[in-house]
């Protein structure tokens, strides 16, 4: 084997999972995930995008990978940086990368030669940033008990913010809405109809949550209380529909299809 699990993601037809010990993909279908390429290297959380995975390595900065057709994984580079890495998103356009890094703030990298990632960009005026999302050119950024709406391309990128959040540890988009898993307390949905003032449309406490998925009108929690099932069709009331108990706490989630994976 190669260690825990700490997060999970899905790049159709593969899933990629971080390991202890690296990246790891695999095959789905009607039987069990089946390894089929592994590249060693751990660190904090995983993104996924067309050919290419990213890697937020904490002190070891950000590391990319290409994706083959065939499942293989190959590191491609390295990018020192400042802080620790401790979250990653893609641009939408999957040509640059957002970093979560700790006291250093946000930072920007420069993907479009991926064999030579490039710092192209830092916020440093909110810190520390544990957690990054996109929302087509804006971003969402989880900061010591807040969440900032930022433009990065503007002079001034703060646009707003929402507060409190005990421990934002991943944050979704879908729609105008931000789905945050809160490992102190659970779930927090806020609509970001307007970025300039999030909205909390829903919170819980007692459920700490470590990872959260949405699909449609149908959201899945990992935390605590095992894996929860909600239907978010009302936004302001989301529901509880089922309940999953688990052996262990689980880390992460993946949708693949009409299944999903949970990474213990």
């Amino acid at each position: 084997g190669h260690g825990a699990i700490l997060d999970l993601v899905e790049a159709p037809p593969y899933l990629i999972a971080l390991t202890e010990d690296g990246l790891l993909s695999f095959t789905y279908t009607d039987t069990l995930p089946q390894p089929v390429g592994f590249s060693p290297g751990g660190g904090q959380a995983l993104a996924v995008e067309r050919s290419l995975a990213l890697l937020a390595a904490r002190q070891a900065g950000l590391r990319v990978y290409s994706l083959a057709s065939d499942g293989s994984l190959a590191w491609l580079a390295s990018l020192p940086l400042p802080g620790e890495a401790l979250d990653v998103a893609f641009s939408p356009d999957g040509k640059s990368a957002y970093v979560a890094a700790g006291e250093a703030g946000l930072l920007r990298v420069d993907l479009s030669d991926p064999a030579h990632p490039l710092l192209s960009g830092v916020i440093s005026s909110i810190a520390p940033v544990e957690s990054v999302a996109v929302m087509g050119d804006r971003l969402l950024a989880g900061s010591d008990g807040r969440v900032w709406a930022l433009d990065p391309h503007a002079a001034d990128p703060l646009l707003g913010v929402y507060a409190p959040l005990r421990d934002g540890r991943r944050i979704v988009i879908a729609g105008e809405y931000a789905y945050i898993a809160d490992a102190a307390e659970g779930l927090k949905i806020l609509w970001l109809s307007d970025p300039q003032a999030p909205l909390q449309t829903f919170g819980e406490i007692g459920h700490p949550a470590s990872a959260v998925r949405v699909e449609g009108d149908t959201l899945y929690l990992a935390g605590a209380d095992g894996v929860r099932l909600f239907d978010v069709s009302n936004r302001f009331q989301p529901a509880e529909t089922a309940r999953i108990d688990l052996p262990g706490q689980p880390q992460a989630l993946a949708l693949a299809g009409d299944r999903l994976f949970v990474a213990l």
